[in-house]
């Protein structure tokens, strides 16, 4: 994790403890999730964490209480219900192809969730200031993640960022070149995941005239944080 990522991570955590009513909320949230038998997403144990802590590097990586935010692969909201704490609920938009995923934890939080259903990842016809993709780019190909980066691209306003995990390839051999989304192995309950080149995804930024960076570390993954021209 990069050096500056730690003492915004650090505050926003201890601000969003499991001590403060938010977490108490939270935990609330993800039972009702749980009974319902909707996908979490993760682990159980994880689930406020992995939201907190992606809010904490999207706060540093410069999200706004003010800006539009796109949540890409929103599912149950685990970064979602952090995110419309922190942003206008009006601007958040969610993309998930599953309705029940985005439905029910919409249903649960009583609110209105501006929700694209679409597996294509079509941006909303809005000026976007900022996207998030949490662990995406490891289940996704290399045309769904650059379709992503277009759609970013089309959308965002100047100085816009997009945080975006990815599993970085060591060689071409880690390379995913396939054309499928990579999910749950038919013999198995664990995902299965991908790995990307990030020479590669720079490159594709650049021909979006986005800069991309290396951002900090996600578990067994990494954040690139992009951004469109000032």
């Amino acid at each position: 994790m990069v050096d500056a990522l730690r003492p915004l991570t650090a505050r926003v955590s201890r601000r969003l403890s499991s001590e403060t009513p938010e977490s108490r909320d939270i935990r609330k949230f993800r039972k009702s999730l749980v009974a319902t038998g909707v996908p979490l997403g993760g682990p159980e144990a994880k689930f406020a964490q992995v939201g907190r802590k992606s809010l904490a590097a999207m706060i540093d990586a410069g999200l706004m209480p003010s800006h539009r935010v796109v949540d890409i692969g929103a599912g149950s909201m685990r970064v979602g219900w952090w995110l419309m704490h922190y942003i206008e609920p009006a601007n958040y938009y969610a993309i998930e192809p599953l309705r029940d995923r985005i439905d029910t934890a919409a249903r649960l939080l009583g609110v209105r969730i501006n929700a694209l259903y679409n597996d294509d990842f079509t941006f909303p016809d809005v000026a976007v200031d900022f996207a998030i993709a949490r662990s995406v780019w490891s289940h996704a190909s290399k045309v769904q993640i650059a379709r992503m980066i277009s759609e970013f691209a089309r959308t965002a306003t100047p100085g816009a960022g997009f945080l975006a995990s990815v599993r970085p390839a060591a060689d071409a051999d880690e390379d995913y070149t396939g054309d499928e989304w990579v999910g749950k192995g038919p013999e198995s309950d664990e995902p299965g995941m991908v790995n990307h080149s990030l020479d590669w995804i720079e490159a594709e930024c650049g021909s979006h005239d986005l800069t991309m960076r290396e951002y900090g570390e996600l578990n067994s993954q990494t954040w690139v944080l992009m951004r469109s021209p000032r």
